[in-house]
């Protein structure tokens, strides 16, 4: 997961306006939660890749910082579990693009695990 990550940084890939232009695309009802548009929105992409990797790493920590981040999105309201999920399949959908020829299989399969256990975890604490 990381090499994916060095792959796309080594392309010098800004995924988070790929992500976000998906992301609106998918769910236009949430663009105008994104008060401070510039900072919030790296910072989603961030907290998400951070926590798949801890996932894939099985890092003590995710499940306290998980159920923290889904209560503060409860306090937003109108966000649907659906939209974690829309939000994890759009976010490797980007990655897989960016990563071009870097990506492969092996690739996919492993981050598209981690996005259903994280998205089975988003959904135990919803």
């Amino acid at each position: 997961m990381e090499r994916t990550l060095e792959t796309i940084g080594e392309a010098g890939v800004d995924i988070v306006p790929l992500f976000f232009d998906r992301f609106h695309a998918a769910i236009p009802d949430q663009r105008d939660r994104f008060y401070n548009r510039r900072s919030s929105e790296g910072q989603m992409v961030t907290e998400i890749i951070g926590m798949l990797l801890a996932q894939a790493g099985g890092e003590a920590w995710l499940t306290t910082m998980l159920r923290a981040s889904v209560n503060t999105h409860h306090d937003h309201g109108g966000i649907e579990l659906v939209h974690y999920r829309v939000t994890l399949e759009t976010l490797v959908a980007v990655l897989r693009d960016a990563a071009g020829t870097g990506w492969d299989q092996e690739t996919e399969a492993v981050w598209q695990d981690q996005a259903v256990e994280l998205f089975a975890l988003i959904a135990k604490y919803y």
